[in-house]
């Protein structure tokens, strides 16, 4: 018995009858292959940025950058894996290492399941070696400034200079520049050549004013400013110009003024539990600007004192700023220095007959605080009473 297979047998049914056919048996399709395409490179002296697309046509596709300084190219950028959508993806890809004057040949190479194809081969020189600008400092302010301005130049020798970028640093408490010091500080670009910033002096008591009163020491900071010419080819000078000075401001005092208060030494005045203070904040080189207040009202018990202090002396072995009374303290108010403020007291009547503490502390602009708290200076102790 002769055996056929079902295409075979459908073949000799079509020749007996006399009727064309054709064999169900279909040959596979054959994928496209994906579509190729180069961008624009852009070279230095030693890389090349190359860049290109490639549509995937449905399947999933690794793309290169072949080159060479021969059009017999010789060498590939790494592998790229696409996935097999239908739609141009870019690609890129930069060749490190290279010879200055000398020009590479090169190519976008894309394969997937339907083959391999690639771009015509284009072309182009890296530059000679660039020499990176230089920068210098021409004009810097004095110390004590907390605004100071700085003017700068710029040049390179085989181009030209086309912007800028400074930032400033706030040294510690040594006073001298270090990595910590400019880790993650930002550059600001510029055009110009020069810039006038507000820098902090929030660190307590200059050196030089130490044989001073307390009340009387200025606070301090230092800083260095940093500035870097950039060339047209888009390199920064990589040794920034610099210049390091010491911010200097006077520390402000608030002076507080309550109804009815004796002036003329420590003594506990009275006040009504819902009366209004009044304050103004002393800073001789910031009258025009806004400084910030925070107040304290604590009872006398809470100190540790059973009755009022009796003198200056006795008043500073307390300290206001303890971490213990940080809590206490409130959260700070922009105050328009020098114009006076007041405060409401708002105590519950239990606390009536209680002996009180009320005290302002002032912050300015660049951020020196107030340390130094004197007895119906920025600070008054007070007998709560019924309003």
């Amino acid at each position: 018995m002769n055996r056929f297979s079902r295409n075979s047998t459908m073949l000799a049914c079509c020749v007996v009858l006399g009727i064309g056919c054709e064999s169900s048996t279909d040959p596979p399709m054959q994928k496209p292959k994906p579509t190729v395409s180069l961008g624009a490179a852009f070279a230095s002296s030693n890389s090349i940025a190359l860049n290109g697309t490639v549509n995937p046509e449905g399947s999933e596709t690794t793309a290169r950058f072949d080159y060479g300084t021969q059009r017999s190219l010789g060498l590939q950028s790494a592998d790229q894996s696409l996935d097999d959508g239908e739609v141009g993806v870019p690609v890129s890809a930069t060749l490190d290492a290279l010879v200055p004057l000398t020009w590479y040949y090169y190519r976008l190479t894309a394969t997937n399941a339907g083959g391999t194809v690639s771009t015509a081969l284009d072309s182009v020189r890296t530059l000679t070696p660039n020499s990176p600008p230089d920068t210098q400092v021409t004009a810097a302010p004095p110390d004590s400034s907390t605004s100071p301005a700085f003017f700068w130049t710029g040049s390179d020798t085989d181009g030209e200079v086309r912007g800028y970028a400074w930032r400033v640093s706030d040294n510690g408490a040594d006073g001298m520049v270090d990595v910590g010091d400019t880790m993650g500080l930002p550059w600001t670009s510029t055009t110009f050549t020069d810039q006038r910033i507000n820098v902090s002096a929030n660190l307590p008591g200059l050196p030089g004013d130490a044989a001073l009163p307390e009340r009387d020491q200025r606070s301090w900071q230092t800083h260095t400013f940093f500035v870097r010419a950039q060339d047209d080819r888009g390199e920064f000078d990589p040794t920034p110009a610099q210049f390091s000075f010491v911010a200097v401001t006077n520390t402000p005092i608030a002076v507080i003024d309550p109804p009815g208060k004796r002036r003329g030494g420590p003594g506990c005045a009275s006040l009504a539990r819902n009366a209004l203070v009044g304050w103004t904040v002393d800073d001789a080189d910031a009258e025009d600007d806004p400084a910030f207040v925070r107040v304290l009202l604590v009872p006398l018990a809470d100190l540790g004192q059973p009755a009022c202090f009796a003198s200056q002396t006795e008043f500073e072995a307390v300290d206001l700023l303890a971490p213990s009374l940080e809590d206490r303290w409130s959260e700070w108010q922009e105050h328009p220095s020098p114009a006076s403020q007041l405060g409401q007291l708002d105590l519950p009547p239990a606390a009536e007959g209680e002996l009180y503490l009320f005290a302002v502390q002032a912050r300015d602009v660049p951020g020196a605080v107030t340390t130094w708290f004197g007895l119906d200076v920025n600070a008054i102790q007070v007998l709560i009473t019924a309003p």
